[in-house]
């Protein structure tokens, strides 16, 4: 069994009421940037995965837990796990937030590459791109 997270987050924003990287713990919530955004999961499959191991259970096949970068990025580290031979499993759980309900396929990503040909405008120009085809 093989679970992936990414570690990385997104830019923080504004409005901000706590440090978004101080964790912070507050009727029992912490709060921070990425803490529903995977870190939460991350930290959850780890945990688990000791609790387990230390209550002697021993699994019939591996348990991989990998972290990595580039969520946003088309996700060259999955990628690289990949082609190095580290993800040969034979389930895999990813826990990115989903309700708390079993998602079985994960957004994905698909580079490519669009070339236009022409005159483009922006939509907000619409009426002047209306006038130079008159």
């Amino acid at each position: 069994m093989a679970e992936s997270s990414h570690l990385d987050t997104n830019p923080i924003g504004e409005g901000w009421t706590v440090d978004p990287w101080g964790g912070v713990v507050r009727d029992d919530c912490v709060f921070g940037i990425g803490v529903s955004n995977m870190k939460s999961g991350c930290a959850a499959y780890l945990c688990a995965v000791m609790t387990l191991h230390q209550a002697g259970f021993r699994p019939k096949g591996k348990v991989l837990l990998t972290y990595v970068v580039g969520e946003l990025q088309g996700g060259p580290g999955t990628q690289a796990l990949i082609e190095k031979g580290y993800c040969d499993a034979d389930f895999f759980i990813n826990c990115e937030p989903s309700d708390v309900r079993a998602i079985t396929m994960h957004a994905e990503s698909l580079i490519f590459e669009i070339d236009l040909v022409g005159d483009t405008r922006q939509l907000a120009h619409r009426a002047q791109t209306e006038q130079s085809r008159r």
